[in-house]
């Protein structure tokens, strides 16, 4: 099985956002204007469940973002 989108193309990069927070202020980012809310972030064991699922489905680089992912201490 292959990942296709809405155009009938080959999906083969993932972006998963590890979380949300953030220790830096950059002027780009405008995180200032976000609801300050809490998310649940993916513990490690789901974000290499997803990344062996998504491998199985032909995607072959995974991005790993966020707010700043470096900031989890379980990841990094």
């Amino acid at each position: 099985m292959v990942l296709v989108d809405r155009f009938g193309r080959k999906v083969t990069n993932l972006r998963i956002s590890l979380t949300e927070r953030c220790n830096y202020r950059c002027f780009f980012c405008h995180g200032e204007g976000q609801i300050n809310f809490k998310r649940r972030e993916m513990n490690p064991e789901e974000i290499e469940r997803l990344v062996r699922i998504a491998s199985s489905l032909g995607i072959k680089k995974v991005k790993l973002t966020g707010g700043e992912p470096t900031i989890r201490d379980d990841i990094v």
